[in-house]
């Protein structure tokens, strides 16, 4: 039997340690090590951790200095993995082990990679779910990698994969766009998202719009072209045709509300898309700082 590592990073989920774990031990084969990742929690997280760890040498934990964010908290675990067979899943619950059996069996039958695709049956948030449609088909429009906004971080790869990822040195990290990127033999396995059981989602609004920018930015080679276009042809709308309506504004009130309508929409375009580029430049300074991805305080029975 391959060894399996399962990598989960958590931040502030105290609540669902022991509950994960067992349900983990249920359903996966015997000879497996379960990696927690903690993301520099300010809860008992740690400690829960390293109370199982006291009684199961399986448990393993990378503790982080402060929160890196999620994808630099997998990257760690990515790191430290051993198995021949390696699982990524969030640790709320919502990917649920007893689908572990269906991908480690997929990994037999000659797949190198296997996707899980959720359908969302909870109640989400509907702005939240509109913002998240609109990134991905944003970002699939220009770019080269399409990515599925239902594929979660919830999937298990073979050591060819693994050697493949751990070659990224990027400093700004969309871990769903590499593994799409790499290519190699794929499988998909749908699953039904279940509710959370404990607590709500712990990651910033600011940490969830930086990865949903990554989305956009990481894959698209032909974004600075776009978005220049775009600047130019918005200036342009502006300046022709605020003269214009000038002209007719004195006899028709409705040109005036119109021109105030159009001047607001290109303006929040110009004002996205500049906001696009500075992103861009920060993640090229942030490259060429070359600091690491993330800063280890601890490690649990390694």
């Amino acid at each position: 039997m391959l060894k399996i590592s399962i990598i989960v990073p958590v931040f502030n989920e105290a609540e669902n340690i022991l509950p994960l774990f067992y349900e983990v031990k249920k359903h996966c084969p015997e000879n497996f090590e379960l990696i927690w990742v903690d993301d520099g929690s300010t809860d008992e997280t740690l400690t829960e951790i390293q109370q199982l760890s006291f009684h199961e040498e399986r448990v393993k934990c990378i503790s982080l200095s402060r929160s890196f964010g999620h994808q630099n908290a997998m990257i760690a675990g990515l790191n430290y993995a051993s198995g021949e067979i390696i699982i990524t899943m969030d640790g709320d619950l919502q990917h649920p082990p007893s689908l572990i059996p269906q991908l480690i069996d997929e990994l037999y039958k000659g797949a190198d990679i296997v996707f899980t695709r959720s359908i969302c049956t909870t109640k989400e948030n509907w702005p939240k779910r509109i913002a998240n449609n609109l990134f991905y088909r944003f970002a699939n429009f220009f770019s080269e990698t399409k990515i599925d906004e239902n594929i979660t971080e919830y999937r298990a790869f073979n050591q060819k994969v693994l050697d493949s990822v751990l070659q990224f040195k990027e400093k700004e990290t969309f871990l769903r766009g590499i593994f799409n990127w790499i290519g190699f033999k794929s499988a998909f396995v749908e699953f039904k998202c279940a509710e959370r059981q404990h607590g709500s989602t712990k990651y910033s609004l600011k940490e969830t719009l930086g990865t949903e920018l990554n989305k956009i930015i990481l894959f698209n080679p032909s974004l600075v072209k776009f978005i220049s276009i775009i600047i130019g042809l918005s200036m342009v709308i502006i300046l022709f045709n605020v003269p214009l309506w000038n002209l007719f504004s004195a006899s028709n009130n409705s040109n005036n509300y119109l021109q105030t309508t159009l001047i607001l929409l290109v303006s929040v375009v110009q004002l996205f898309l500049t906001g696009m580029i500075f992103k861009l430049v920060n993640t090229a300074i942030h490259d060429n700082r070359n600091r690491p991805l993330y800063l280890i305080k601890d490690t649990i029975n390694f």
